[in-house]
């Protein structure tokens, strides 16, 4: 009859890309297994993770694989082990817009537009933060603010995004005074010297 003989192989580490696919860095077989130094060895197969989610040391399987050389119609594969190969976080892009200067009109003002993209420009979670700079008192706050200082608008990935690495943009403004102008009028009067 055939000889037994089992399988290994071992898988690269890889950035998030939202899939379960692996890569295989190389296959073995028992060496204990292999009589004398017959051509037989391990090939093909599909390798996957069993997560698609950022993490060390997720299992890896590789179905499909079969023996290949010359006398491997002499052996007969019992299996192939697990590996295991971590999913390392993708890099997100943040961005944030302001105009660089407003005027107090006693609306909140702030980003007119922000975001935080991910693969395939899929918008992520994120976190906008105002604080004041300069000499304006503002504490980081999520509500954009309504009173005449200089500001800045921060952009970040939310922590709850854990498939990417942490991101954020930045982005200074102030907002103006409003000018003003006043009148008055004065009442008549009898001559008193």
């Amino acid at each position: 009859g055939k000889k037994d003989i089992s399988g290994s192989f071992t898988a690269d580490n890889k950035v998030y890309d939202g899939g379960t696919a692996a890569t295989v860095s190389a296959r073995s077989l028992t060496a204990a297994d292999i009589v004398g130094s017959d051509d037989v060895s391990l090939s093909g197969g599909s390798a996957n993770f069993a997560s698609a989610n950022v993490d060390d040391d997720i299992t890896v399987t590789l179905a499909g694989a079969s023996l290949a050389g010359t006398k491997a119609g002499n052996y007969n594969l019992t299996g192939v082990a697990t590996a295991t190969a971590d999913i390392t976080p993708a890099t997100a892009t943040a961005s944030v817009s302001v105009a660089a200067s407003y005027t107090y009109n006693g609306n909140a003002q702030g980003a007119t537009a922000s975001s935080v993209k991910g693969l395939n420009d899929v918008e992520l979670e994120k976190t906008v933060t105002y604080e004041g700079r300069n000499a304006t008192q503002y504490t980081a706050s999520s509500t954009a603010p309504t009173n005449a200082g200089d500001y800045k608008v921060t952009v970040a990935l939310a922590s709850t995004e854990t498939n990417y690495s942490a991101t954020s943009d930045s982005r200074d403004f102030t907002i103006g005074k409003k000018d003003i102008s006043g009148s008055f009028t004065a009442d008549n009067k009898v001559y008193d010297g």
